[in-house]
């Protein structure tokens, strides 16, 4: 049984799924599924499933909703809840070059903007579910190309520190042989090469982590200067304290230990949203009874208690589970049997006020909220906490960035050659291996954002190389009418027109603007008429 499952709040557009879907699939072969953002944290499948796709809709708040949504996705991948799963971003406008790298860390398989061609968007999702999708139009296709292009795959840092920074690639690369990057941290702290000295094995397929130290030899871009005349140079520590305070707000500086108490499934979720999304290592436990012997157990610097409900403790009064308001004195009698460790008590769905609990139970480090036990809640919590605890940043130091941060984000960039292209796709060679639904960022001949669907074996490809296709994601408005005029424009000698690219370009740009002043025009004619 295939399964799709729409996250997002356009009930209309569910709707349209089911009627435009269960034309094309059996019902019986293709189950449709929908709920709110909020209930991706609750996801889980009940079996494995060949083939699932996940629409996540974050509009018309994709700012506000999208850094909730790389935590969760990270979660679901730790869970192995994504292994049959391919997952479709819909968004209100287009993500920043720095905001794909972050989706696509997070294992976004591809994305979608409202306004673009719904039919492309449905065979896309087709696709994903291995499902043949009907024929379309056919368009206007580019083909024997041959022109060799610049692109970009993204990476990104897991930590950041001048002795050892975590790396992790799209793609393989090089050990000590300089690669060429480009990125917004990146950028300011002056690199464009850096020399990836130490590769750490892993058993996941398609996930490449390296290591680099910022400290190492590196080559800075610097007009007028030869590579040899720059080999040598590294960042230095004044420059990179300045450029890593400066991104401060997007780093953790201090590793939690957390004790989160809770009964039920979500509340263990919660603690593993929380094990992601502040960097820190959250111990989950269903009863008091499981941290009595603390000798095998990491002590925490911060407690989060979830009172039971009294009236739900009623209703079950055979369970066991859950922290229970008369426990917290031999809590804080455990915590005082132990040498230099006190650390903070956050009691949720308190009775009482944090002053009166002080007083009663002798610990000034507790606080009591009314709240009950939510992601919200406890992420404000510990920013607080973090916050007491901010210094200046130093080039000694490991700085651990924030998962839904920007500054995670770089691009590899390497070159492609170029044999077929239309609106809906590209076909061209590449000196490697590339992942399937791994994404790839090219400017020429405009800014397009790709995403490898399969490599071509049978295609005959220069030495070396390998033949790919992938789909082109995202297009719509202007952008797609650029790419559509350009296409028109050098379909009759394709190479001849990617010689002289810019000359080209230029062309369609002319033609673009002039088709959108004729249709001002008219519209300014109607509308006074």
């Amino acid at each position: 049984m295939k399964r799709l499952h729409y996250f997002g709040s356009r009930q209309s557009f569910v709707e349209t799924l089911k009627e435009e879907f269960y034309s094309l699939v059996e019902s019986n072969q293709l189950e449709i599924h929908n709920g709110s953002i909020e209930d991706l944290n609750d996801f889980t499948f009940n079996e494995d499933t060949s083939a699932s796709t996940i629409i996540l809709d974050i509009s018309p708040l994709d700012d506000l909703l999208a850094p909730k949504v790389c935590p969760s996705l990270l979660m679901l991948q730790e869970e192995n809840q994504l292994t049959h799963t391919k997952i479709i971003l819909a968004a209100r406008k287009h993500p920043t070059i720095e905001q794909l790298g972050l989706y696509h860390s997070c294992g976004v398989h591809s994305y979608y903007i409202w306004g673009g061609d719904e039919k492309l968007f449905f065979r896309t999702i087709l696709e994903l579910l291995d499902q043949d999708p009907p024929d379309i139009t056919e368009f206007a296709t580019l083909n024997k190309i041959d022109s060799t292009i610049p692109c970009w795959f993204p990476a990104s840092f897991r930590n950041i520190s001048s002795k050892m920074s975590n790396i992790e690639s799209s793609i393989a690369l090089p050990l000590m042989e300089k690669t060429e990057i480009d990125g917004g941290l990146i950028n300011d702290l002056g690199l464009r090469k850096i020399s990836l000295s130490q590769e750490k094995n892993t058993d996941k397929p398609y996930y490449y982590p390296y290591q680099y130290a910022f400290h190492t030899p590196i080559i800075k871009h610097n007009q007028g200067l030869t590579q040899n005349d720059l080999y040598g140079e590294k960042v230095s520590k004044s420059h990179f304290e300045e450029v890593i305070n400066t991104h401060g707000k997007n780093f953790i500086q201090k590793m939690n230990t957390i004790w989160a108490f809770g009964p039920d499934r979500k509340i263990k979720r919660i603690s593993k949203l929380l094990d992601i999304e502040s960097c820190s290592v959250v111990h989950w436990f269903k009863t008091f009874n499981e941290v009595k012997d603390v000798t095998h157990l990491e002590l925490p610097d911060l407690i989060f208690l979830n009172i039971d409900d009294p009236i739900a403790d009623q209703k079950h009064e055979n369970e066991k589970e859950g922290f229970k308001f008369e426990e917290i004195p031999q809590l804080i009698a455990l915590i005082k049997r132990q040498t230099n460790f006190s650390p903070i008590i956050i009691i949720l769905n308190s009775p009482s006020h944090s002053l009166a609990l002080q007083q009663v139970f002798q610990y000034e480090k507790l606080m009591a909220f009314q709240q009950k036990m939510t992601r919200e809640v406890l992420i404000g919590i510990i920013d607080k906490y973090n916050h007491s605890f901010t210094t200046p940043l130093t080039y000694s130091s490991s700085q651990f960035v924030k998962v839904d941060s920007p500054d995670r984000i770089f691009w590899i960039k390497k070159e492609l050659t170029l044999d077929r292209l239309n609106e809906d796709s590209i076909e061209f060679f590449y000196e490697g291996e590339i992942p399937p639904m791994t994404w790839i960022h090219v400017k020429l001949p405009c800014e397009l954002s790709l995403v490898v669907t399969k490599s071509l074996p049978q295609k005959p490809a220069p030495e070396k190389m390998t033949a790919y296709k992938a789909r082109i994601m995202g297009l719509q408005g202007l952008q797609e009418s650029f790419l559509r005029i350009f296409i028109n424009l050098c379909y009759d000698d394709p190479h001849e027109a990617f010689s002289q690219i810019d000359r080209y370009i230029k062309r369609a740009q002319l033609s673009l603007e002039t088709v959108e002043g004729n249709k001002d025009e008219n519209y300014n004619k109607a509308k006074s008429n």
